[in-house]
């Protein structure tokens, strides 16, 4: 009798359009018997070896040929799924794949819902829950720092440090469970002391896993720097020459640009996604007053804030009272990049820098004559990476979702709790419960306990056909 994770889906798991090659993927209990009847080929895929391609032609229900095929043949468990897998690959074109998924259906597949080839290979033991998400970010990655955190993760990076301190705190939990069969005649298997310095280890662990999550998802999403000041400073010329391209308008009329304008742009392999803003004043115009609200929302989330003065004409009341405005906004001023601008057109005395200014890093620059771009681009980076785990380093162990995250912090949390009652000398039936609840959190960074309903929301972010 089949499961409910048996039965034979179909999808297409190429983008939608033309191109040289599209693949239908088909998997499920008797998934290559399903093709069987629409492939006209050699031999039939029923016997065909795993791992084995095979040439023929594809016709539908009425025997009309729709396409020459490759059919691939994987064989469970060694499948992507860990079930029967067939993979069609035919002649790209929107029409010819439809017609292929189409015959598939009347031959008895059904749709398969947005990532449930990935949800089978998590259900049939293929991957756990952390690497499932991982596959998700490698094809959403747009820089070098995403995928490569994200191939770490598929690999079990993240698996294999979460289990290693969940079999851990298993072994200490053990112990102490033990302890209570023979309460009553006081015998002490685990020493205290050696049992406070593990959940300090443990607990340590998992703060560093934790604060890696500022790095992970800067690798997973990239930095959001937002530019900002009044109007006509350089804000939409400083945009084009980080993008090395006319995005923005730029005119020496001030308040040009009116609305946030965002692009991307990959910086030492991290994904740099930059936002010019409308320039901060005060204003009467109800089309500005707009911009500047939807720029200070702008600003409010970002992770570094390139302020930029103009430099040939100094520093005056427009600059201070924008920069309060945005010091306001951003609250932690060491997220805050001061850009003096337009240097090849300045003097020596407009180039001060004023006392509100003083403890704020600075970089000079000019985006017309493009003088100390280079420079801006390492202080960028070195800004928003200072005092955080390293994603040049392939060693390293980053969490890359809230998820994760969350699941860790409970752990860390429940963990907190059973030291303090072993500190307070508790019994340990409470120090014991408090370290399964630990388990259970990290068991959730990897789908040992996870709730049906948590599932389906990961997997349904998932494209179809993955």
């Amino acid at each position: 009798m089949l499961t409910p994770h048996d039965d034979v889906i179909a999808a297409i798991a190429t983008p939608i359009g033309e191109g040289g090659i599209s693949v239908v993927r088909v998997s499920g209990t008797g998934a290559m018997s399903l093709v069987d009847k629409n492939f006209r080929g050699r031999r039939v895929l029923a016997s065909a070896a795993t791992h084995t391609a095979h040439f023929g032609s594809f016709v539908d229900s009425k025997e009309n040929v729709v396409d020459e095929v490759v059919v691939t043949v994987f064989r469970e468990p060694h499948s992507y799924t860990g079930k029967d897998t067939v993979e069609v690959s035919c002649h790209g074109g929107i029409f010819v794949t439809s017609k292929i998924l189409e015959s598939l259906l009347c031959s008895g597949a059904r749709n398969a819902r947005p990532g449930e080839f990935t949800q089978r290979a998590f259900l049939n033991g293929r991957i756990d829950l952390a690497q499932a998400e991982a596959v998700a970010d490698i094809i959403r990655s747009k820089s070098e720092a995403a995928h490569r955190v994200s191939v770490a993760q598929l690999q079990g990076t993240i698996s294999a440090k979460v289990k290693e301190m969940r079999l851990r705190l298993l072994d200490l939990c053990g112990l102490l469970e033990l302890e209570l069969d023979f309460s009553e005649e006081g015998i002490e298997l685990l020493d205290r002391q050696r049992l406070v310095c593990e959940m300090k280890v443990a607990i340590s662990s998992m703060e560093m896993l934790i604060e890696s999550y500022t790095s992970g998802k800067i690798a997973r999403e990239g930095i959001k720097a937002t530019l900002a000041g009044k109007p006509n400073v350089g804000k939409s010329s400083i945009l084009n020459c980080l993008l090395n391209k006319e995005r923005a308008i730029v005119t020496s009329i001030p308040g040009t640009t009116r609305d946030t304008i965002e692009e991307s742009v990959s910086l030492n392999g991290i994904l740099l996604r930059i936002t010019d803003t409308a320039g901060l004043r005060e204003s009467s115009d109800f089309v500005e007053i707009e911009g500047i609200s939807r720029s200070e929302s702008e600003i409010r989330e970002s992770d570094l804030l390139l302020f930029v003065v103009d430099c040939s004409s100094g520093v005056n009341y427009e600059d201070l009272f924008a920069y309060q405005r945005v010091k306001n906004l951003v609250g932690d001023k060491n997220r805050i990049l001061l850009i003096f601008n337009k240097i090849d057109a300045a003097s020596h005395n407009t180039c001060e820098v004023p006392d509100m200014f003083a403890d704020i890093e600075t970089c000079s620059i000019s985006a017309k004559a493009c003088i100390g771009l280079d420079q801006l681009r390492s202080r960028m980076l070195s800004k928003v990476m200072k005092n955080k785990t390293s994603l040049t380093d392939d060693g390293s162990i980053v969490i890359t979702n809230a998820r994760q995250r969350e699941a860790i912090v409970k752990a860390r949390e429940h963990l907190e709790i059973a030291l303090h009652d072993l500190e307070n000398k508790l019994s340990a039936e409470y120090i014991a419960m408090s370290i399964r609840l630990a388990m259970d959190c990290l068991g959730d960074v990897i789908g040992l306990v996870t709730s049906e309903d948590v599932l389906d929301n990961i997997f349904s972010r998932f494209c179809v056909g993955k």
